[in-house]
């Protein structure tokens, strides 16, 4: 049973575009460690340019808040993670811009075949800080 309430609201974002399929949350820690806001997206498979240029409007302010997490189908299975590579503009442009953004890709395990359709991005800050926190949680409280 969850004993404690979770305080969010929806981001409205000023470009937001109703081409592009996004829900963008801000969470307020309880604990005041600082908010964060949370993305999920669905990007179609036949989506224009233009649209991704809106998503990454989007996502360049929601990525102005103290943490970002980023989910979602983004249908580019052309990206290497590991080697950073791609095929085509727009899956560059995304690199691009996830990497403009100071994001990470987490996900490991492909989602379909082997192409990695979805993925999760965060924050590299969040990231290091949320690693740090796992390895002092096992220093301090070894299992």
């Amino acid at each position: 049973m969850l004993k404690t309430r979770i305080d969010c609201t929806e981001l409205s974002l000023k470009n937001s575009n109703m081409q592009v399929e996004s829900l963008w949350v801000k969470i307020r820690d309880q604990a005041n460690k600082g908010n964060f806001v949370v993305g999920v997206c669905y990007r179609p498979p036949d989506q224009g340019e233009e649209v991704d240029e809106e998503f990454f409007l989007q996502l360049q302010e929601a990525s102005r808040s103290q943490a970002l997490i980023l989910i979602g189908d983004f249908n580019h299975p052309d990206i290497c993670w590991k080697s950073d590579t791609v095929n085509c503009k727009q899956s560059r442009n995304l690199l691009e811009c996830v990497e403009d953004n100071f994001l990470v890709q987490v996900m490991e395990t492909p989602t379909r075949g082997e192409a990695l359709l979805c993925f999760s991005l965060m924050w590299k800050n969040l990231l290091e800080r949320s690693r740090l926190e796992v390895a002092w949680d096992a220093v301090i409280m070894p299992w």
